[in-house]
């Protein structure tokens, strides 16, 4: 029943961490999806599956000390997977930021040489 409650409370941990991520990314005004109101920005922002990876090694790390506090005993916990979706999970998010940032310069200079190319 511990091993329920464990896992269920790691589950719990990295859902809210995507979830305040989304909102802080939203509130903030960072996401460059179209504006199709708070909730479709929102959900737009909840779906960004390289800071899933990201919050999973982030959660990951949690481990011991939940365990600390769940089973009270001392549980040692290899932190390769850890730090391997940490690693990951940082490089595909600048990636992704890298890939935006090129494609919207691209988009900027097509479309000035079609409004140059129409007059």
């Amino acid at each position: 029943m511990k091993k329920i409650l464990f896992y269920s409370v790691l589950i719990v941990i990295w859902a809210v961490m995507v979830l305040t991520y989304a909102l802080i990314i939203v509130l903030l005004g960072f996401d460059d999806k179209p504006a199709y109101g708070f909730y479709g920005r929102f959900g737009a922002a909840c779906a960004c599956p390289e800071m899933w990876l990201l919050l999973l090694g982030l959660t990951l790390l949690l481990r011991k000390k939940l365990s600390r506090l769940i089973f009270k005993k001392e549980t040692k916990f290899d932190s390769n997977p850890a730090i391997l979706c940490l690693i990951l999970g940082v490089l595909w998010l600048l990636f992704t930021v890298f890939q935006r940032f090129t494609s919207s310069i691209i988009q900027q200079e097509v479309i000035e040489q079609y409004q140059e190319s129409s007059e």
